[in-house]
């Protein structure tokens, strides 16, 4: 179940993308995610960034991306993801994503004719966060597949690719108030018969 939305243009730029230049231009670029590891109760929401790093001046004109999971453990979140605001989004930037039973496909082309203001002072950019919800214990790695990048003159970018992982813990039970109170009362009943019960052999 996802949500698509995908103008022509960004298909035929992706695409021109993926055509061009193999393999693409060596770099230091890191494709990362940021926490590394992390650990949520069941039920409990896990948050990732999405991060290019070690960029050194390259400006960053598109992308294609897909986060696979383990769904026995997490399951994307209501408002599963945000993107960064590098490229453009929301309003000058095309972006398109596909949710899968196992992976998000996440895809951004960015519409600005200058770029030279993507990430000033930083060799890092923030592309998109994800959002999960642990729904079993145990953990998941969170793994990069079919990564394209390209940079502001549609040329096509490598980097180094690390994973991550979610850990899912059980919910510790906490009792309700209601429970507390009658426990109370229980224990103090059994405190009035030891009492009546001492006095009586006495």
């Amino acid at each position: 179940m996802g949500k698509l939305r995908k103008p022509v243009f960004l298909a035929i730029a992706l695409v021109g993308l993926m055509a061009a230049a193999v393999p693409g231009r060596a770099l230091a670029i890191s494709l990362e995610f940021d926490p590394v590891t992390q650990t949520v109760a069941t039920g409990g929401q896990a948050n990732v960034e999405v991060w290019l790093r070690e960029l050194n001046g390259t400006l960053i004109g598109a992308y294609d991306i897909a986060v696979t999971f383990d769904p026995a453990v997490l399951m994307p979140s209501g408002n599963p993801f945000t993107f960064g605001t590098g490229l453009g989004a929301p309003d000058n930037s095309s972006t398109s994503w596909i949710i899968g039973p196992t992976f998000i496909v996440m895809s951004e082309v960015s519409l600005l004719s200058d770029l030279s203001g993507q990430h000033p002072g930083s060799d890092e950019l923030l592309l998109f966060t994800l959002s999960f919800t642990g729904i079993g214990t145990g953990s998941s790695p969170l793994t990069f597949h079919d990564v394209t990048l390209g940079d502001e003159n549609g040329e096509r970018l490598t980097s180094g690719n690390l994973g991550a992982t979610v850990t899912v813990e059980q919910r510790p039970v906490v009792p309700e108030p209601g429970t507390l109170l009658l426990l109370g009362v229980g224990l103090a009943g059994l405190a009035c018969l030891r009492r009546k019960s001492a006095a009586r052999k006495e």
